[in-house]
C-alpha cells in the first residue's frame, strides 16, 4: 500500500486534467513527472497534449450528438441552435485548434531572437506548437488503449449524470444527458477551485436549455458532482498520507546511506549515492 503513490509517479501519468484537481492536481502532476527527470519543456508540451487529448471525445462526442439530433437520428430537440449550431461549433473548435498549433510553430521561428523577452515568447509558442503536434501524431498511432481510455473515462462520467437521474426518478432521453454534459462542462473552464460552481451552473443550465426541468436537472448534477468530488477527494488523500510516509522513509534511507551505495527513489528507481 505505501508503494501506491510511487505506481502513479513511477507511471509518469499527469494529474494536471483532474476535473477536481485544479491547480493542486497540476502542480503535483508536474512535481511527479520532475522526479523522473522530465524536462520542463516536455512537461509543459504533454501538459497540452493532455488537455487536447482529453477534450477530443467531448468535441467529437457534440458532433456526432448534435447532427444526429438535427436529422432526427436522436432523441432530443429539433431546433437548428440546439443541434447543429453546437455541432458547427465543435467542429470549428478543432479547426482552429490545429491550425492555432501550426501558427503557433511558424511563429515560434520568426520569434527565434536572443532577447529575454522573445526566448519567452518563442517558448510558450514552442510549448503550444509542441502539444499540439504531439497529441496529432499520438492520435494516429491508433493506439488502442488511448482510445479507450479517452472514450472510456468520458463515457463512464456521462453513465454516472444519468445514474443520478434515474435515481431521482427522471430520465431525459440519453442523448439529451449526453450532449447537456458534453456543452455543460465548459463550465469547468471557469478558473474556479476543483470548477465548484462553474461546471455545476453550466450543467444545469444547458440541460434546462434542452427542457429538462430545472429541479430534476439541479438535483441530478448536484448528485453527479458529490460522486465527483468526495471519491476523489478520499481516495486522494489516503494517497497523500501514503505518500508523504513513503518520502519520509525515503529522506531517512537517503540521509543513512553511504556513498556509492543504492537507494530506491521514487520516480526514478535505484540510484546509487555520489562518493
Amino acid at each position: 500500500m505505501a508503494r501506491l503513490a510511487g505506481f502513479f509517479l513511477d507511471r509518469r501519468w499527469c494529474a494536471g486534467g483532474s476535473r477536481t484537481g485544479g491547480v493542486g492536481g497540476l502542480a503535483l502532476g508536474v512535481w511527479a513527472l520532475r522526479r523522473t527527470g522530465m524536462s520542463t519543456d516536455r512537461i509543459a508540451r504533454r501538459t497540452v497534449a493532455f488537455f487536447f487529448l482529453t477534450s477530443v471525445p467531448n468535441v467529437v462526442g457534440v458532433i456526432v450528438i448534435g447532427l444526429g439530433m438535427a436529422v432526427g437520428i436522436l432523441d432530443g430537440p429539433s431546433t437548428l441552435a440546439l443541434t447543429l449550431l453546437p455541432a458547427l461549433v465543435a467542429a470549428g473548435a478543432i479547426v482552429l485548434t490545429i491550425a492555432g498549433g501550426r501558427w503557433a510553430a511558424k511563429a515560434e521561428m520568426r520569434a527565434a531572437d536572443p532577447d529575454r523577452p522573445r526566448e519567452r515568447l518563442r517558448r510558450v509558442l514552442g510549448t503550444l506548437s509542441g502539444g499540439v503536434e504531439e497529441s496529432i501524431a499520438l492520435l494516429r498511432q491508433h493506439d488502442r488503449w488511448l482510445v479507450i481510455g479517452l472514450i472510456g473515462y468520458l463515457g463512464f462520467d456521462v453513465m454516472i449524470l444519468w445514474s443520478t437521474f434515474h435515481a431521482f426518478g427522471v430520465s431525459p432521453s440519453l442523448s439529451v444527458i449526453w450532449i447537456g454534459y458534453l456543452i455543460g462542462e465548459l463550465g469547468g473552464l471557469i478558473p474556479v477551485p476543483g470548477g465548484i460552481g462553474g461546471v455545476d451552473l453550466g450543467l444545469v443550465g444547458t440541460l434546462v436549455l434542452y427542457k429538462v426541468p430545472l429541479g430534476a436537472a439541479t438535483a441530478a448534477v448536484l448528485g453527479y458532482r458529490a460522486i465527483a468530488l468526495w471519491v476523489p477527494a478520499v481516495l486522494g488523500s489516503v494517497a497523500f498520507v501514503l505518500l508523504r510516509r513513503s518520502l519520509s522513509r525515503e529522506a531517512v534511507a537517503i540521509s543513512d546511506c553511504e556513498p556509492g551505495g543504492e537507494v530506491e527513489v521514487i520516480g526514478r528507481g535505484l540510484v546509487r549515492m555520489r562518493t
